[in-house]
């Protein structure tokens, strides 16, 4: 299965579609795994990286992030 659009809501419960085949998450200065942990169910390549992993300076997100690019 592969996402061809994203559904976004906002605060006020108004959604927009977006169209793409992925979608990077950056929010917060604390670990929030839940939305990974919801959609690492139903999309097969999904990663958990950056500050959703540990929150660290922006130097440990991008060694994550070429880490997944890598061995894709």
């Amino acid at each position: 299965m592969k996402a061809t659009c994203f559904v976004l809501r906002n605060k006020a419960g108004e959604e927009r579609v977006v169209a793409a085949d992925s979608a990077i998450l950056a929010v917060g200065y604390a670990p929030q795994k839940k939305l990974y942990d919801e959609l690492s169910q139903e999309l097969p390549e999904t990663y958990l990286l950056g500050d959703a992993k540990q929150v660290q300076n922006i130097m440990y997100a991008v060694w994550d992030a070429y880490e997944v690019v890598k061995n894709i």
